[in-house]
């Protein structure tokens, strides 16, 4: 077994997008050269957001925060798409449906954090045979180049790709430390 190569991108945020720095930017998303499997965490509840709607589906320039980062995805080169939702959620699941009849959906039946949620996409992730990005259904703001250099990383030999930012109020947020010889960690 090799050691695990991690590969990270640090996105600057300022108010209205996301973008990777030119200098880390050497996707070109037209070309699709490897296709990857788009794994959507959106079974979260949305509990700060103080509504019955689930998160993913209030709206941002007129499409759910879920519709705008599966067009991303698509639009980066998914060859197919798996959208994680609680079991709560068939709002969700026929939200997905009508966003795009090739996604298929799967159900995490207990809350257990985000790698819990991974893992019940396993059975899709098995079968597709394909990278695996995964993405939150809650970042509307995330551009198909970012997704593109995390999944042309992979496809350079990186076992793991992490795209990070700085945020100006880093309340409510994990942490990302890096050291020098190319490895992380997650602090939370």
């Amino acid at each position: 077994m090799r050691p695990a190569k991690l590969t990270a991108f640090h996105a600057d945020v300022n108010a209205s997008r996301i973008e990777v720095p030119s200098a880390t930017m050497t996707a070109d998303v037209s070309r699709h050269s490897s296709p990857f499997l788009a794994v959507v965490l959106a079974a979260g509840q949305g509990t700060r957001m103080r509504s019955a709607m689930p998160k993913v589906l209030h709206e941002i320039a007129g499409r759910s925060m879920l519709a705008h980062v599966m067009a991303t995805a698509r639009d980066a080169g998914a060859a197919r798409t798996v959208v994680v939702t609680s079991p709560q959620q068939d709002d969700v699941r026929q939200h997905v449906a009508a966003e795009d009849h090739d996604a298929t959906t799967v159900i995490q039946h207990e809350q257990r954090g985000t790698a819990h949620a991974v893992l019940a996409a396993a059975s899709e992730i098995e079968a597709a045979d394909l990278p695996v990005l995964v993405v939150y259904g809650d970042t509307p703001l995330v551009q198909s180049q970012t997704l593109r250099a995390a999944v042309d990383a992979l496809a350079e030999d990186a076992s793991v790709v992490v795209v990070g930012f700085d945020a100006a109020d880093p309340t409510g947020y994990g942490r990302l430390l890096l050291s020098s010889d190319d490895t992380g960690r997650n602090a939370d």
